[in-house]
C-alpha cells in the first residue's frame, strides 16, 4: 500500500513538473510571481483532467498559443527526421537532396535544394576548411561527425527558442512581436500574421534589449531628445565644425523647454550639458528618428521609429542602432494601428506627415509590443529556418539550460 501512495505522488509530482513546463519552460531555481501563482492551480488542473478523462489535451493546451511557437512545433518533427536519417544514414549512401537541406540547417550552404547538375562538393570542402579538416570534398566519416554535431546544436538551438517563448508572458490575441535576430517585426491580429516589416536593430555594442511592453502612442514627425551617451560620441564633430548642431537642425534647450544660446555652452567639457541642458533634433525628414515613432514605456528609453537611412534596409544584417528599432515604412504600421486601436476618431497618417507638424495619437486599447530574440522559425513548407546569434546569446543559454549537450 505505501508503495503505491509513494507511485500515485511520484507520478502527481511529475506530471506537475511537466505541466509547469509546458506553460512556463524549464524553471528556474526561484520562480517568477507569475509561475508561482500558476503552480498554485496545478492540482486543480490535473484534477479537473482526470475527472474529463483528457490529460493529454489539458496539458497540450498549456502550451503557448503563438504563431512563433507553432511554427518550430509544426516543423520541428520534419528537422527530427532529417538530423536522424543523416546520423544513421553511412556517408555514402545519403541523398544528394537529403545532404544539401543538412549543410543548409548547418548554416554551411544559403539554400536548401540542389539542382540535379550541382554537387555538394563545394559545400563539403567548406564544412572541412571550417573545422580544419582536411579537404578533398568528400562526406567522409570525420566530415559527417561535425555534419551531425552541427544538425544536433541545432536541435538544441530549436529547443532553447521553444523555451524563450514559453518564457514569455503572452495571453493577447493582437500583439506586435519583435524578433530581433530575424530583423523583422510581426504584427499579429487575432493569433493570425496580418504583416511582416522589416527593421534595424542595435548593434553588438549596443544591443537591443529583451522586454515586453504596451504599445502607448504614436507620434507624426516627432524631434528628438537625443541621450546624453550619444552626445557624447557627437562631441568630436561638435568641437571640430561649430555650425555642426545648426545644420542638423539640433538645439539645446533647458528644463523648462526653452530654447538657449547654443554659444553660452562650453563645448570642450567633458560634460558640457550636465543636468541643466539637453540637446534635442527638431522634426524633420533628416531626423534621426524620421517621420514617425512608436512610444511604449520601458526602462531602456528604446521605442520604434522610422529612420532617414533607409538604403540600410537593403543590407541582409542590420544591426547599426544604439538599441532602439528602426522601422521600414513605418506610416503603413502607423495607418494600420490606428484604424484599429483609436475608437473615437480616424486618422490619415499620410496627410499628418505631409503636414510637418507633430501630431500624438494616443491608442485607446492595450496592444502587446514584445520585443525578443528568437533565432529560429518553421516555415509552410515545414522546414526550418536559423537566424544569426548576432548578440552570441544562444551557446552560454544553452549551457545553463540544456547543460549535458555535447560540445561541437
Amino acid at each position: 500500500m505505501e508503495s503505491r501512495v509513494n507511485l500515485e505522488l511520484a507520478a502527481t509530482f511529475s506530471a506537475f513538473k511537466l505541466m509547469a513546463f509546458l506553460k512556463s519552460g524549464i524553471l528556474g531555481v526561484s520562480l517568477s510571481p507569475r509561475q508561482a501563482d500558476f503552480m498554485a492551480t496545478l492540482p486543480a488542473l490535473l484534477d479537473n483532467a482526470i475527472s474529463q478523462d483528457d490529460i493529454r489535451g489539458t496539458m497540450l493546451g498549456l502550451q503557448p498559443d503563438m504563431v512563433q511557437f507553432n511554427r518550430i512545433v509544426n516543423s520541428l518533427p520534419h528537422f527530427i527526421d532529417l538530423h536522424l536519417s543523416i546520423q544513421f544514414t553511412t556517408p555514402k549512401f545519403i541523398d544528394d537532396r537529403m545532404l544539401a537541406r543538412g549543410l543548409y540547417y548547418a548554416g554551411i550552404t544559403n539554400t536548401a535544394e540542389i539542382d540535379s547538375n550541382e554537387t555538394n562538393a563545394p559545400a563539403i570542402a567548406k564544412l572541412q576548411r571550417m573545422y580544419n579538416l582536411p579537404i578533398d570534398s568528400v562526406l567522409n566519416k570525420p566530415t559527417h561527425h561535425i555534419l551531425v554535431s552541427l544538425l544536433q546544436y541545432r536541435y538544441y538551438q530549436a529547443c532553447l527558442n521553444l523555451n524563450r517563448l514559453r518564457n514569455l508572458d503572452n495571453n493577447d490575441e493582437n500583439f506586435l512581436f519583435v524578433n530581433i535576430p530575424e530583423y523583422k517585426l510581426h504584427v499579429i491580429e487575432s493569433k493570425q500574421e496580418k504583416e511582416v516589416f522589416n527593421v534595424i536593430v542595435g548593434k553588438t555594442e549596443t544591443p537591443t534589449p529583451i522586454f515586453s511592453s504596451n504599445l502607448e502612442t504614436v507620434i507624426t514627425n516627432p524631434h528628438w531628445t537625443v541621450p546624453k551617451s550619444i552626445v557624447n560620441e557627437m562631441l568630436p564633430k561638435i568641437r571640430r565644425d561649430s555650425a555642426y548642431l545648426q545644420k542638423n537642425g539640433y538645439v539645446v534647450i533647458d528644463g523648462r523647454e526653452q530654447v538657449v544660446d547654443m554659444s553660452s555652452i562650453d563645448w570642450s567639457l567633458s560634460d558640457p550639458l550636465g543636468t541643466r541642458y539637453f540637446l534635442r533634433q527638431m522634426n524633420s525628414s533628416s531626423n534621426a528618428l524620421g517621420l514617425v515613432k512608436f512610444i511604449f514605456p520601458n526602462e531602456y528609453n528604446v521605442y520604434i521609429h522610422d529612420t532617414p537611412s533607409r538604403g540600410l534596409f537593403r543590407n541582409t544584417t542590420r544591426t547599426y542602432s544604439h538599441g532602439c528599432i528602426r522601422l521600414e515604412n513605418p506610416d503603413k504600421l502607423a495607418q494600420y494601428l490606428t484604424d484599429r486601436y483609436i475608437d473615437d476618431e480616424s486618422w490619415n497618417i499620410k496627410k499628418l506627415i505631409s503636414s510637418k507638424e507633430s501630431k500624438t495619437i494616443n491608442l485607446k486599447q492595450k496592444l502587446g509590443v514584445h520585443i525578443q530574440y528568437i533565432t529560429c522559425s518553421g516555415n509552410d513548407g515545414y522546414g526550418m529556418e536559423f537566424y544569426k546569434d548576432i548578440y552570441n546569446l544562444d551557446r552560454d543559454e544553452m549551457a545553463t539550460v540544456f547543460p549535458n549537450q555535447p560540445e561541437i
